[in-house]
């Protein structure tokens, strides 16, 4: 996995959540908007608007916890541009 710098929130624009490579090689991801927020806390007990919280579990777990209606993206590693999520672009 290549590491990822964060998404800037103009990168971000019409997602809720996005999801990317830190420089550690974890899977991690940030929320974008208020809905993306309130996903966020339910994974982490302490969590602030802009934090970024690390993934414990596979991204397709990750991905099942999450409400259906979530616009989550990821940052291509390839093309350093945000897409739909697809756990391939984490690997």
């Amino acid at each position: 996995m290549q590491a990822m710098r964060p998404p800037s929130k103009s990168e971000a624009t019409g997602y809720d959540v996005i999801v990317w490579v830190d420089e550690d090689g974890d899977i991690v991801a940030r929320g974008f908007s208020r809905q993306g927020h309130s996903a966020l806390r339910a994974f982490v007990n302490k969590y602030h608007a802009g934090d970024i919280v690390q993934i414990y579990c596979t991204p397709e777990a990750f991905m099942d916890e999450l409400p259906t209606d979530l616009a989550v993206g990821v940052l291509n590693s390839r093309t350093e541009k945000v897409m739909p999520f697809n756990p391939a672009h984490l690997h």
